[in-house]
């Protein structure tokens, strides 16, 4: 119902009239309203959004004309006293919300108390900042969503969804100390300075000035170290049992620096320097240096890193949250920093055992990545194979873990300084016995033209013939040739269906169509690149990454599961294959033929992937706007 009629707006303090309600009303004024109706305030030519409010009380002694707001809604709304505003009726399915978001802090609530307090706020109207208390339970208003835009207030309906939101939750940041990060990026910002003076002073920053925060934070270093030994005995005798062995034989070894633990401060920046402290001390502390009685050790990249095992040490302690609980505490995460992109490679059943602890437990783990984002889909996990059989024609799978949020943080220097990627690298530090040896090979007049040899004279043809095998018996060489990644791009002019043959003169003068490649393939004869059909570049995704705990964090995306392809690493092999395309198949020829076999999903094309209704998807399918 709307009307042109404008009324006289007047302020009231809490406790006005033996009553708390947000908006008063003088039934011999306003004849057709009655309690319970939402009414929409709003001076007139306002370019503030209108505030919507329930009657909740009449007042017969107010002043004719008159409508009264309480003090602190009016100023959140930026409504005048004594000024000129319309009042309507609203239809309450007009101005339901979608989504809202309640914020609580030093105080346990359990689903239950959840659950009660999202009933008691059906049929209600919400506002931002509004304060919201039932049965001990004291929360904010934060965001409030209709049709995925943010509003400032709205009708709290049985359909829209309640998300709360813990500022006092037990918080585990991991940063992953791999090689990457005493490399500099292509900004010219080394990749801990990039994660510590960029991300956490940024976090600390926005939990104490934005958030409110009080946290109980526990820092954890951790990384792992690789020995170059062949077998155990190499090793102190006191050291051996923490020494382990991966799938392909290498000895490693599995650190974790606690910085500190299970803290609160109202000022974290100490931490930071604390943090760069033992980033010069590191090196010795992983045996990376100094280790006596030890094999030479080096640091692992941070996609053979032992990434599953950190996350897994915080979820032995939210598994106990029951014993010695803490009631001013909610909500449990993880956040991990690295410097790399979000790929891994991970053990196939410690991935399963990671995924249901962390579903089980309704436990938050942001994946924050350092490094620029790549042009396939991730985060992406690399799945070993471990064979009895001995099977080498088996590749490594692949999987997106649909139940691990990530982003990827952009520093100050990327939006201050224009694109510049560099193009020396600095080069490692020589061990000492190569420094001695290459002063003496000087001193004794020794030829230089090894350090003089220019690294970029690599074999592109023969490293991509190796790269895009098929699986299959070992073949003798092919005589056809084709052209590296490299040469097609230096040479754009020439299509990706061109194909230099030099045993064939009658295919040097056409193209070869696609349906004749693909005969050709099963007729024993050479299969074109797959790299033309895998490198399908992905459009950037500038994620913004949520620092406020939560007790269920939303994906920063749409789940993608059991997204896997298969990487070949064998010989060549006649075969079809279409990539990207999760009807495809891939033929191996066996004993008796040719065995159809289901193709995996290409990572590169994640438009054709399939979004399945997964269990942790309908676990926090409330979290999603509509």
């Amino acid at each position: 119902m709307r009307t042109n009629k404008v009324y006289k707006l007047v302020i009231h303090k809490k406790g006005f009239g033996s009553s708390d309600d947000e908006l008063m009303v003088n039934p011999k004024v306003f004849l057709q309203i009655k309690l319970g109706d939402i009414v929409e305030i709003a001076h007139p030519n306002d370019e503030y959004s209108p505030l919507l409010l329930q009657v909740k009380s009449l007042k017969e002694d107010l002043q004719k004309e008159t409508i009264s707001v309480d003090q602190t809604v009016a100023q959140v709304f930026r409504l005048r006293p004594y000024q000129d505003v319309h009042v309507n009726v609203v239809d309450p399915k007009d101005v339901t919300l979608d989504l809202v978001e309640l914020t609580f802090k030093d105080q346990y609530i359990g689903r239950g108390d959840m659950w009660r307090l999202k009933k008691s706020l059906v049929g209600t109207c919400a506002y931002i900042t509004q304060k919201v208390e039932y049965a001990g339970i004291r929360a904010q208003a934060g965001e409030l969503w209709v049709k995925s835009e943010k509003v400032t207030c709205g009708y709290i309906s049985e359909d829209t969804r309640v998300v709360f939101r813990s500022t006092s939750a037990m918080v585990y940041i991991f940063i992953q100390m791999s090689c990457e990060m005493w490399d500099f990026d292509i900004y010219g910002d080394l990749y801990f300075e990039k994660a510590v003076n960029g991300f956490l002073a940024d976090l600390f920053t926005k939990w104490k000035q934005e958030k409110n925060c009080s946290h109980e934070v526990t820092v954890v270093l951790f990384s792992r170290t690789f020995y170059n030994a062949k077998s155990p005995n190499e090793f102190p005798e006191t050291q051996r049992c923490s020494v382990q062995q991966d799938h392909e034989g290498r000895f490693y070894e599995d650190f974790y620096k606690v910085v500190v633990q299970n803290e609160r401060r109202e000022e974290w920046t100490s931490l930071l320097v604390t943090i760069k402290k033992l980033f010069i001390q590191y090196p010795v502390l992983v045996r990376l240096e100094k280790a006596e009685s030890f094999p030479p050790g080096y640091n692992s990249t941070s996609a053979q890193g032992n990434y599953l095992e950190a996350i897994n040490l915080s979820f032995n302690v939210f598994d106990k949250h029951y014993i010695n609980r803490n009631f001013d505490r909610t909500g449990q995460m993880s956040v991990v920093i690295t410097p790399g992109v979000g790929v891994f490679e991970v053990d196939r059943l410690l991935m399963i055992l990671t995924k249901q602890r962390m579903i089980d437990n309704g436990i938050g783990v942001d994946l924050v990545c350092m490094g620029e984002q790549p042009l396939h889909a991730v985060p992406l996990f690399k799945l070993h194979n471990r064979c009895s059989s001995g099977d080498s024609r088996l590749g490594d799978d692949y999987n997106i873990p649909h139940w691990i949020n990530h982003s990827f943080y952009t520093s100050k220097s990327q939006l201050q300084c224009n694109s510049f990627t560099p193009r020396i690298k600095l080069a490692a530090q020589k061990p000492q016995s190569e420094k001695a040896k290459s002063s003496r090979e000087s001193s004794l007049g020794a030829p230089k033209e090894a350090e003089n040899a220019l690294p970029i004279q690599v074999d592109y043809d023969g490293y991509d013939a190796q790269v895009f095998r098929l699986p299959g018996p070992s073949r003798a060489p092919r005589c056809t040739t084709f052209r590296s990644v490299r040469e097609r791009e230096s040479r754009p002019w020439k299509t990706s269906s061109s194909y230099d043959v030099s045993s064939s003169p009658s295919l040097q003068s056409r193209p070869l169509p696609p349906e004749e490649v693909r005969s050709q393939a099963s007729d024993d004869s050479s299969l074109g690149r797959i790299s033309d059909i895998l490198m399908i570049p992905r459009p950037h995704l500038h994620l913004q990454y949520e620092v406020s705990s939560s007790l269920g964090y939303t994906s920063t995306r749409d789940p993608l599961e059991n997204m896997l392809e298969s990487q070949q690493r064998d010989s060549s092999a006649p075969g079809r294959f279409h990539v990207g395309s999760a009807e495809s198949r891939l033929h191996i020829r066996s004993a008796g033929g040719y065995t159809p076999q289901r193709a995996l999903i290409n990572p590169f094309a994640p438009s054709r992937m399939p979004m399945k209704l997964t269990s942790n998807r309908r676990r926090w399918m409330h979290t999603f706007p509509v």
